[in-house]
């Protein structure tokens, strides 16, 4: 499969979705996962949501609920947005891992033909932020942010 099949066959499946769900639960780490969810380490979640912000697919994200109760109390806390923003500058593409590694390679190969690793993660970043801001507004007037009400 070649670059362009691999971007549009993702892309027909997002698109048929509707929308992206990102469960923010822990990864590996066992930070809380709204500052480091499992998602965020593993190269193919990162590229499906570098294709849906592409691809301008709506994302929902989740968290579970001792998760969504640490993002509130981060939100809260003296760091707020600005505590919240530095957990997604640490996303970093180049060290996210797959289960098959000639899945990370080449899609690490797809992220440097294209635009390069530090484009990559900068658009990542400053999209996640864009979600994180809107669920951050979502908790500032007590709406839920648990993935089991969507489900």
């Amino acid at each position: 499969m070649n670059q362009q099949e691999l971007l549009e066959g993702l892309r027909s499946s997002l698109q048929a979705c509707g929308t992206l769900v990102l469960v923010c639960m822990p990864g590996p780490s066992g930070a809380p996962g709204w500052m480091a969810p499992a998602p965020f380490e593993r190269i193919w979640c990162l590229f499906e949501l570098y294709v849906a912000l592409t691809s301008e697919i709506p994302i929902m994200v989740q968290f579970g609920q001792k998760d969504a109760e640490d993002f509130r109390l981060a939100l809260n806390n003296s760091g707020g947005r600005a505590h919240i923003d530095a957990a997604l500058e640490k996303i970093d593409a180049e060290h996210a891992q797959a289960s098959v590694p000639t899945d990370r390679g080449y899609i690490l190969g797809v992220v440097e033909r294209e635009m390069g690793m530090e484009h990559f993660n900068k658009f990542i970043r400053e999209g996640l932020k864009r979600e994180y801001k809107a669920i951050s507004q979502l908790a500032a007037f007590g709406g839920s942010l648990l993935a089991s009400n969507t489900f």
